[in-house]
């Protein structure tokens, strides 16, 4: 078989060839042949003739073995192979009767055939409307492949399973949607051939039909896939088995990723699990190259699956990396260990529209009995903000492999700028915590560009600063914690503004701006850290959104320094160790690398004898 190279020189005219035909104008197979340089000839023709054959004998033309002959002498011996062949083929389903002289009036296609009587219909018209009329195909046969039993249909095509005659071997045929992408049936092909790992489901062959569409055959799994699982099974899944699972998938996907290859629909129905227990990723229809930079996208058809689809690639499906598939992974990972996707909704785009504004629901609020590791890795696969993510399937790895080893699944980071921050950070967490009163003076941490974020002891509400960040609800109630010491210390304006913008619920990480009225600072940044509506609490996703937020109406207004208190740590009761951690790594890596019109950012927390006051 020829390699990728040289189909991409032929495959342009064998479909310009299927083309003519379809249209009714008879193309010439010489002026076809010479196209090509000498050394490809051979091949075109191989993949040519038997089409021009049928389509001839279709419309009543002469498809001799003579007159191909006559007219394509050097390649005699194909042609030869090729009519041995057709009578081959023939006395499976005629008998011995039939000679190859009769094979230009009756032979209907390449390799095709039907076991038992004679099939009434050639099967690639069965194929055209296999969409329809799938099980029209069962029992027909491609070349060495016997259809057996019809598995799915999906956006892609029909997948079947099938036989190999001469290895018995069991393999899957995918068969592309009339409407669908040839291009792209032709790219998972090639794609899924690059990829060798025991959890990618392999790829055994490709061809094209004699009208113009492809097939691609692939490992046949003797399984059952994720999805069907968790919704047939009567409890949750142990960890240990979703984590053994999660680890295989892992390592098919990085070895994918190693390749440049983005898969853009990772979801649990496309996670195989066969009969041994292991699991294997499948589907690479929607999987582009990073080395290309076609249009994927089709006429009004989603480039992936709303539920487990990251933010960034709902917007533009060409602008993703392998961030993306990180994402989705994380959305099939908390599907696994809770039973449900990390957001529901009525539509496509109510899911969606969650997935990019709304804070998910930490794994374990929905199943208390994961542990906290298992947590914090799915939360961090699901961040917003690709920057936030795991930045590759080997860090996700080294979390799965070695817990007992690994650092927290948040403190992974490609930059060395970022670790540096973090190191002397960690020097001083404990006493951040547990002994803020040293900090009466702030304690610094100078970044380039003449910025710089200091954590200091006090009460945020007299912060001489342009913006302070307050801590409230959906209704933004004013009536408990930091929202109420927030609107005492500012006066009835504070209320009255917030009363004023309060008139629909908020959603949870939003952030509502109001003038500071009798405050030192200029503006309040409310920020919604809870919703008895969704039932989000606080958590890493939530304070990264509120950040995100805050910044983004800092820059707006022009606003050149803000104070954060350890919002949530008071009545939602999350741990201010955690929010500390969190307020802090997003801040340097914002003042870091992100546009910001801030100067100064700074984390106040309150001294320890206050601390059941605020939030």
């Amino acid at each position: 078989m020829k390699d990728d190279t040289t189909r991409g020189v032929w495959f342009p005219l064998y479909q310009e060839f299927v083309e003519r035909w379809a249209a009714d104008t008879p193309p010439d197979l010489g002026d076809f042949i010479s196209r090509v340089s000498p050394d490809e000839r051979f091949d075109l023709f191989r993949q040519l003739v038997m089409l021009d054959l049928c389509e001839r004998q279709k419309r009543g033309l002469e498809a001799s073995k003579a007159y191909y002959s006559s007219h394509f002498p050097e390649f005699q011996p194909l042609i030869e192979n090729v009519f041995e062949r057709i009578a081959e083929e023939l006395g499976e389903t005629r008998g011995s009767g039939s000679s190859s002289r009769d094979t230009h009036t009756n032979f209907s296609l390449d390799q095709t055939s039907s076991h038992g009587a004679p099939h009434t219909q050639h099967l690639w018209e069965a194929l055209q409307d296999c969409q329809s009329h799938p099980n029209e195909v069962i029992g027909l046969q491609a070349g060495e492949y016997q259809f057996l039993e019809l598995i799915a249909q999906g956006g892609m095509g029909t997948v079947y399973r099938a036989r190999h005659r001469t290895l018995d071997r069991l393999a899957a045929i995918k068969l592309m949607r009339p409407e669908a992408s040839t291009d792209r049936f032709i790219r998972e092909a090639k794609l899924l051939a690059r990829i060798r790992s025991p959890h990618v489901v392999s790829v055994y062959d490709f061809s094209v039909l004699p009208q113009g569409s492809p097939l691609i055959v692939m490992e046949w799994i003797d399984g059952i896939d994720l999805k069907q699982i968790i919704k047939e099974s009567p409890e949750r899944l142990p960890e240990e088995k979703i984590l053994q699972w999660m680890q295989q998938v892992c390592e098919g996907m990085n070895a994918a990723a190693k390749l440049g290859v983005t898969h853009r629909d990772v979801k649990p129905s496309n996670i195989l699990i066969d009969r041994d227990g292991y699991a294997l990723v499948a589907d690479f229809g929607l999987a582009r190259s990073g080395i290309s930079s076609t249009d994927f996208s089709i006429s009004g058809n989603m480039m992936g699956t709303p539920l487990y689809m990251a933010p960034e690639q709902a917007e533009d499906p060409r602008n993703v990396d392998v961030r993306s598939d990180i994402y989705a992974f994380g959305g099939t990972f908390y599907h696994a260990i809770t039973g449900q996707p990390p957001f529901v909704g009525e539509t496509a785009f109510s899911i969606l529209f969650k997935h990019k504004m709304e804070p998910i629901v930490p794994p374990k609020t929905h199943n208390p009995n994961i542990s906290d590791r298992v947590n914090d890795i799915v939360e961090r696969c699901l961040a917003k903000n690709p920057r936030d993510r795991f930045q590759s399937f080997d860090e996700i790895l080294m979390q799965l492999r070695d817990p007992a080893e690994s650092v927290s699944p948040w403190q992974f980071s490609e930059s060395k700028i970022l670790q540096s921050f973090r190191a002397m950070f960690e020097d001083q967490k404990e006493d951040y915590i547990h002994k803020p009163e040293k900090f009466i003076r702030p304690d610094p941490y100078y970044l380039p560009n003449g910025r710089r974020l200091e954590i200091v002891c006090g009460d945020v509400t007299k912060q001489h600063v342009d913006a302070i960040v307050s801590s409230t609800d959906c209704r933004l109630s004013l009536d408990m914690g930091l929202a109420k010491a927030v609107s005492e210390a500012g006066g009835p304006l504070i209320e009255f503004d917030v009363r004023r913008l309060g008139i629909h619920r908020v959603p949870p990480g939003r952030v509502v701006v109001t003038p500071g009225s009798e405050l030192p600072a200029l503006y309040v940044f409310h920020s919604v850290t809870r919703s008895e509506v969704t039932g989000v609490t606080p958590s890493r996703d939530l304070i990264s959104e509120i950040v995100s937020n805050c910044l983004y109406n800092a820059t707006t207004l022009g606003i050149e320094s803000i104070a954060f208190p350890l919002i949530g740590t008071g009545i939602s009761r999350f741990a201010a160790e955690v929010c500390l951690d969190t307020l802090f790594r997003n801040l340097v890596r914002r003042l870091l690398y992100e546009p910001t019109s801030l100067k100064v950012a700074r984390i106040v927390i309150r001294p320890t004898q206050d601390q059941e006051q605020i939030v």
